[in-house]
């Protein structure tokens, strides 16, 4: 394994060992070629040939093993354009200022996209290690 933190969800969950082994190896994949890109759960879905529920699921147990960090990103839900991100769903706005509209979009209207990045200490150590 590239991330040993991740044996410990191998261990308690034996029917998804395969496929935290399989993200293991994707994750390493896109960390080696680009760890400042994005990591979205639909391509780790198809990717990994999973649902996209499952994908979500072992991102989550990469995510609490520190190895990546959420990302919201908020849309205009009338053209679809960034408004900002944020790196928890509890800092999500109930409304947020549009600058497209000039008005004021409520946590019902706008779109959020829920996406991953490598933290920021996995990225340190490898700067660190590289060195």
């Amino acid at each position: 394994m590239h991330f040993p933190k991740l044996e410990t969800y191998q261990a308690k969950h034996v029917a998804l060992r395969e496929s935290i082994r399989a993200l293991d190896g994707y994750l390493y994949e896109l960390f080696e070629s680009s760890p400042k890109g994005d990591i979205s759960p639909p391509l780790v879905a198809k990717r990994l040939r999973i649902e996209e529920a499952i994908a979500l699921v072992l991102l989550m147990f990469a995510h609490k093993s520190g190895i990546i960090t959420p990302r919201y990103f908020v849309y205009c839900p009338n053209n679809e354009d960034f408004i900002a991100s944020y790196s928890s769903s509890k800092e999500l706005p109930k409304t947020i200022d549009c600058p497209y509209d000039e008005k004021q979009h409520d946590s019902n209207e706008y779109f959020t996209e829920l996406t991953f990045q490598f933290s920021a200490d996995l990225l340190s150590q490898s700067t660190n290690s590289s060195a």
